[in-house]
């Protein structure tokens, strides 16, 4: 059957997704802003993620991400 992931492909076990969290934009009352998403996604996400500078490992990361100009 599977599981499908955050990203939208499927995995058929839980340990083959990695939970990421990915630097995003959203828009609000206030124009476009940084924001964070928490996502379960497969391997070639994760590696398409890290390879465009993507991820945020650390809570120190998102907060930098979420404060830089």
């Amino acid at each position: 059957m599977g599981i499908t992931a955050s990203c939208g492909h499927k995995v058929e076990e839980i340990e083959e997704l990695y939970d990421i969290a990915t630097k995003e934009w959203t828009i609000g009352e206030d124009g476009w802003q940084k924001a964070i998403c928490y996502k379960s996604v497969c391997e070639t996400c994760k590696k398409d993620c890290e390879e465009n500078n993507e991820i945020l490992y650390t809570e120190e990361d998102e907060m930098i991400w979420i404060h830089s100009a």
